[in-house]
């Protein structure tokens, strides 16, 4: 992302306050039964020990040249909207059309376009309760589109919603039930910075800015809340903050904008700022147990070169040193990656430096995933940077730079180039998600001006859980549900979430890398608080749990 001010910290300050962390919150409530059923994983090609690039004609285009803020680029979403058991792409499109990649098996994708001109933000989502997966996107300056799925699997095809979100300028969003009806609701993030430099917006459109949430009514209809008129939103995600049994909204904000905390109080949504410290621009958010106690963690990305060469400072510093930045003594930001754990005092700890997980690069879409298997979260975050405005002194105004794979070997993250990650394509949106069935994270990148790719994934890696959950009613994929697996070695957390990281969507299911643990237990929280209990997981394979009535 784009930013007014940024610094280069060429000596690391060690610090940092510390806190014990908290223990897993207690679930407690009502129980309910539950069927389960497992799948085998498909069988992988012989494993390679790095990912396999397959390139696909979807391009972001955007006018050249590239200016702020199409320099921006667009998301990517996964899920099955045909309902062959093989997750399917929609890739956003700033100048271009939308791509809906119909998944075909082998790494083949049938590639259609899709009725959704000038696409930021992307998610498969079942917006309407009726089983079939639907598209949802936010457009370059203005609302929000929805595709409702004609449940027509032999050729996909989708109806635009006659639902309206007003004159909302929505730049990222996040479906989720916050009330507890079991229907989706939508936070959207407007991207302000675009309105004074002659984006897409007007500047006398400040009242159709800032953060809403909009409640899902039953008759499909939304009602708005509006959380805050201003917003530099590029990231939205739910987590439950203060540990209180519901899902909090958080809001990653480019530039001086601070990040935004909502905690849910019973109806009222009251504003805190929880965090020790955050990125200065944060670019993207992702939620899932990194230090595998059973609780979540979030990790925030920002811009921070990955080496401080010669000639990586070269490229940087000319557009550094005409910003300046000031930062009052209580300022959380910081111009280098978070990951946030909760400490005993409600209060979320900065522990970016002590993993060495602070610096990225100009990072975009940025997300946990266990890609090897080892029961270890790693990060994956995609780079690069392109703007008249920013570089002009660099060939095509582009600050190329490597998409950057860290592996964490449970104390500290290590750069793996030796599993062939490091693209220099401009990335943007970005997905994991596994797209052949054999228990291992792929992943999709939306490049800007460059083809989009898929890299699949032929670790030589150790044995996963899949997770997916289904029930009655209109949430059916039952996002907003967590997971507890107990294991041999660690207690596992995981959530059922379609939103992940910069303007991207993934498939809901939870993805758990193994390692040398042993499955013996699996908790789960369905999004309305009751509680099922599995005895004896299966050691690996494509798990779908069934709710049962109350």
């Amino acid at each position: 992302m784009n930013r007014t001010q940024l610094y280069i910290p060429l000596i690391a300050l060690f610090t940092s306050a510390c806190s014990a962390a908290t223990p897993a919150i207690v679930w407690s409530g009502n129980t309910i039964p539950i069927t389960s059923h497992v799948t085998p994983y498909a069988q992988s090609i012989p494993c390679s020990d790095t990912f396999s690039p397959h390139p696909l004609t979807h391009t972001t285009r955007v006018p050249v040249p590239v200016h702020l803020f199409a320099s921006n680029g667009s998301g990517v979403a996964a899920g099955d909207v045909n309902a062959d058991g093989l997750p399917d792409l929609v890739l956003a499109n700033i100048a271009g059309e939308t791509t809906l990649a119909i998944n075909t098996g082998a790494f083949t994708f049938k590639e259609l376009p899709l009725d959704l001109p000038n696409t930021r933000a992307v998610q498969i989502v079942d917006v309407d309760g009726d089983g079939h997966p639907d598209i949802s996107a936010t457009h370059q300056g203005a609302g929000i589109s929805l595709l409702l799925n004609n449940n027509t699997p032999e050729q996909p095809s989708f109806s635009r919603a006659q639902v309206t979100f007003g004159n909302v300028r929505a730049y990222s969003m996040l479906w989720h039930d916050f009330n507890g009806d079991q229907r989706l609701d939508v936070v959207t993030g407007s991207y302000d910075a675009e309105a004074p430099r002659g984006g897409s917006q007007s500047l006398f459109d400040g009242q159709a800015n800032g953060v809403f949430l909009f409640t899902q009514n039953a008759d499909g209809k939304f009602t708005p809340t509006r959380l805050s008129d201003h917003a530099n939103a590029l990231s939205i995600t739910a987590i439950d903050i203060d540990g209180d049994g519901s899902d909090d909204i958080v809001v990653g904000n480019d530039f001086d904008t601070h990040d935004m905390v909502w905690l849910k109080h019973g109806k009222d949504w009251v504003e805190t700022q929880p965090f020790e410290s955050t990125p200065h621009s944060t670019m993207s958010y992702d939620v899932a147990d990194m230090n595998r106690d059973g609780a979540p963690d979030v990790l925030a990305a920002d811009m921070n070169p990955y080496d401080t060469g010669v000639e990586t400072l070269a490229k940087w510093l000319p557009v550094t040193s005409r910003m300046t930045q000031y930062h009052p003594a209580d300022d959380p930001q910081l111009m280098e990656n978070a990951i946030l754990q909760r400490g005993t005092d409600n209060r979320w700890y900065n522990i970016s430096r002590t993993v060495a997980a602070t610096s990225t690069g100009w990072s975009w879409s940025t997300r946990f995933g266990d890609l090897d298997n080892d029961g270890f979260l790693d990060i994956y975050a995609v780079n690069g940077m392109i703007a008249t405005e920013l570089f002009p002194f660099l060939p095509d105004a582009a600050l190329v730079e490597h998409n950057q794979a860290l592996r964490f070997d449970g104390t500290r993250y290590q750069p793996a180039p030796q599993w062939h990650l490091d693209a220099t394509e401009s990335g943007r949106g970005m997905v994991m998600t596994d797209l052949n069935g054999d228990g291992k994270l792929d992943i999709v990148v939306n490049n800007l001006q460059a083809p989009s790719m898929l890299y699949e994934n032929e670790l030589c890696a150790g044995n996963s859980l899949t997770v997916t959950l289904h029930q009655l009613g209109p949430n059916p994929e039952a996002i907003g549900a967590q997971l507890r697996l107990v294991t041999s070695t660690a207690t596992r957390w995981g959530a059922i979430t379609t939103t992940r990281g910069y303007l991207s969507g993934d498939v809901a299911a939870v993805h758990f890398g193994l390692g040398a643990g042993i499955p013996s237990a699996l908790d789960i929280r369905w999004p309305d608080g009751t509680l099922s209990h599995l005895v004896t997981p299966p050691t690996s394979g494509h798990l779908l749990i069934e709710r049962g009535a109350p």
